[in-house]
């Protein structure tokens, strides 16, 4: 266990205890919430070991709306060819670790990097029972902002965002132009 003097975020957290991990394979856990048998960590651990390097589990129920919008955003803008979904945990090899690591020092978004990072991955899904949501409000915080960052640093949404409200200016200013040469000219008669 990793004691940190203050709350860093679950990002910053995760890729601290990442940094002082050892050993071959590692297992990250985003949440306290367990809603799967713990027989399936066991079937992730044994599906890495079939040559994958980075393996999840994945719930095929997911009640929470933001988490919903926020993969549907990242999927649809994403730049690369990969889906993120909501995941409970997932077991990473020492090669994912040293890639990530290699790539990117500022780690906003773990999953992002693992999903783009090339290697071979994948998740299982598992049956789950919905559960309230157990994030205080520094968490919920804390993940709206790390969202925010994710889909501006890994998607096109701020460019399509900034293009379309370019184009409603361009709008409103040739509507604009239009009214002020018909009035002009109209008063001229």
């Amino acid at each position: 266990i990793l004691h940190m003097g203050r709350y860093h975020g679950i990002e910053l957290s995760m890729s601290a205890g990442t940094d002082f991990s050892i050993g071959d394979f590692v297992f990250e856990f985003d949440s306290l919430l367990i809603d799967y048998s713990p027989s399936l960590i066991w079937e992730v651990y044994q599906k890495v070991l079939t040559g994958y390097d980075i393996v999840s589990a994945r719930p095929k129920n997911i009640k929470s709306k933001s988490s919903c919008l926020f993969y549907w955003v990242f999927n649809r803008f994403s730049n690369g060819n990969y889906t993120l979904t909501t995941e409970r945990f997932r077991v990473l090899s020492r090669r994912a670790i040293n890639r990530i690591i290699a790539s990117s020092k500022a780690r906003p978004y773990r999953k992002a990097l693992y999903a783009s990072s090339g290697l071979k991955s994948t998740n299982i899904p598992y049956q789950n029972e919905t559960t309230p949501n157990l994030h205080s409000k520094e968490q919920q915080q804390d993940r709206r902002n790390t969202a925010a960052d994710t889909l501006i640093l890994f998607t096109d949404v701020a460019y399509k965002l900034s293009l379309a409200f370019c184009i409603l200016m361009l709008t409103f200013m040739l509507i604009a132009g239009i009214y002020t040469c018909v009035t002009y000219f109209g008063q001229q008669r």
